[in-house]
């Protein structure tokens, strides 16, 4: 719905509502992925920083110490939720000089100027972006030098997730390590499309490995199948790795 899309932010929606006498609500959502540029006031009323979407980020974001907006910037990289351990993964060491404020102190600032938001699910904390704010961290991001290297320092991260928390064998812990992994879905599928884009091919049919008893178990067969059948084409056009291929060719036949 188009209260879901604006995440509930009401300057979204007061803007989006001065479209209602062009199009309808539902023509309205299906414009909405690139709702900066959409969404803005027919006539300049009030500051200027209310009259689109795009200038009431903007200020919130000017508010931002340069420590704060390259977070910012770079959180736009999570297709979805995260955690703090995947934030740590993608700084590596960058910013933890002596006298520097801490992550946390980064990541709170965030939270108070409503540029980032949270939740706890079974006691862990998530971190994630309302779709408006994610769509302009990442276009902080176009053009950055490093944006390849942090997209496959993640990718990597993920990797290393889901070999701790494969899921491959049915002892007491599988519950937990399902419901660890759906939560994660969105960025183990952006790690895959990472992998599929840089040529790594050992590294996508790892992942699919890892993940394809999740799949198999809670019934996401087409995905699966569709990211077997990707890791393994480029498999046969990189080199062969055939142990890591019979594993993900046995997981095709389930």
């Amino acid at each position: 719905t188009l209260c879901a899309r604006l995440d509930g932010l009401p300057l979204a929606l007061e803007l989006a509502a001065s479209r209602f006498e062009a199009l309808e609500p539902g023509e309205l959502v299906e414009r909405l992925d690139r709702k900066l540029d959409l969404l803005a006031a027919r006539e300049a009323r009030g500051p200027d920083r209310h009259r689109t979407l795009r200038a009431v980020i903007d200020w919130s974001h000017e508010l931002l110490s340069q420590r704060e907006q390259e977070l910012f910037a770079l959180l736009g990289l999570f297709p979805e939720s995260f955690d703090l351990d995947a934030v740590e993964a993608i700084l590596g060491t960058e910013g933890a000089g002596e006298g520097s404020p801490s992550l946390l102190d980064s990541m709170s600032a965030l939270i108070s100027k409503s540029l980032l938001r949270r939740r706890c699910d079974a006691g862990r904390t998530r971190y994630f972006f309302p779709e408006a704010l994610r769509e302009y961290a990442r276009a902080r991001l176009e053009g950055d030098p490093r944006r390849t290297e942090l997209e496959m320092r993640l990718a990597l991260h993920y990797l290393e997730l889901a070999r701790e928390k494969s899921p491959g064998r049915p002892d007491h812990g599988q519950k937990e390590a399902f419901r660890l992994l759906g939560l994660e879905r969105h960025n183990f599928r952006a790690a895959l499309a990472q992998f599929l884009s840089g040529h790594g091919a050992r590294e996508a049919l790892e992942l699919c490995s890892c993940l394809s008893w999740f799949w198999y178990r809670t019934g996401q067969y087409d995905w699966g199948r569709w990211a077997l059948e990707k890791a393994l084409e480029l498999e046969r056009v990189e080199g062969s790795l055939p142990g890591l291929r019979a594993r993900c060719l046995r997981a095709l036949g389930w």
